[in-house]
């Protein structure tokens, strides 16, 4: 992640830590779709989302290792596993080892997004990673560029830590903003020129966050936008990217799975999966679940 993390492509496809669990294990703990949970081990202890996967067996999960401290709160993905080297090589055992999951339930919970530089504004907001149980900062393609912060913790943080935390953000002051401080809800959006460079939905709503990323790509502002703010605003989906090497979206897959296309023939008319292949896995699964067989 210190070359492919700053790649506006590749973290298009990937853009944030969650573990991916067997559907079946999800089912058996009441673990939903995104719901965080809490991943122990002997060593340490990370919050979460959860997300199904059904190509691991049952009893097992997954995290890829590359998620470290500079991302989020604690010591990382590899601060779960063990030290254990190879004798020879002094390679670490990085991939394996158990841990316990158990659903996280939050009182309240974050996401901001700010334009720019993230490698600068991860080194700006670093401090504020390890203030909450959960905690991510990660580079994202949205808007052109810029970093995704979010945050979830048990209860209400304490009003001055909110506001010291809009200050840092740079939102103490807004275009547009809808408050409770009471609740620790914070809803604000920062414009220059008419261009978001800043939002911030902080309390128990937060499914605004794709109208304002689409805003943030478009620059073309939801209305009304308060609704959206609230909540309470019907919004499309937004497109998810399948195949980073040729900008391809699970919308497109789904458009063309659903015209009949199988595996080869998305290859030929979207190009999807011809780079360097890692996306594959992934468009079988949406031809089973669109389409009911698996392309081979």
């Amino acid at each position: 992640m210190t070359r492919t993390g700053l790649s506006q492509t590749l973290i298009g496809h990937v853009e944030e830590p969650v573990i991916h669990l067997h559907p079946s294990d999800m089912v058996r703990y009441r673990i939903g779709s995104q719901a965080l949970v809490t991943i122990k081990s002997r060593r340490t202890h990370l919050v979460l989302p959860a997300q199904a996967d059904d190509t691991l067996k049952p009893g097992c999960a997954f995290v890829p290792m590359h998620w470290g401290s500079r991302f989020m709160a604690g010591v990382g993905i590899n601060g779960l596993t063990h030290g254990a080297t190879d004798p020879d090589s002094g390679q670490p055992e990085l991939k394996h080892c158990v841990v316990g999951v158990e659903l996280y339930q939050p009182q309240w919970q974050a996401v901001v997004w700010l334009r720019g530089d993230a490698v600068a504004l991860q080194r700006t907001l670093s401090g504020w990673l390890n203030e909450f149980d959960y905690a991510i900062a990660v580079p994202v393609a949205t808007g052109g560029g810029g970093l995704r912060l979010r945050l979830a913790a048990r209860a209400v943080p304490e009003r001055a830590r909110l506001e010291q935390l809009l200050v840092d953000l740079g939102i103490a002051d807004t275009d547009v903003a809808f408050d409770d401080p009471a609740r620790g809800i914070y809803r604000r959006v920062r414009c220059i020129d008419g261009r978001v460079v800043v939002y911030c939905l902080a309390g128990s709503v937060l499914n605004a966050e794709d109208a304002l990323n689409d805003w943030a790509d478009t620059g073309v502002r939801p209305e009304p936008l308060l609704p959206v703010l609230l909540g309470k605003s019907q919004m499309k989906s937004r497109a998810r990217m399948v195949c980073a090497c040729n900008g391809v979206t699970d919308m497109q897959i789904a458009d063309g799975i659903r015209s009949g296309m199988d595996l080869p023939a998305l290859k030929q008319h979207l190009n999807c999966g011809t780079g360097c292949g890692s996306c594959i896995v992934q468009i079988n699964q949406m031809i089973n679940r669109y389409a009911g067989t698996e392309a081979l």
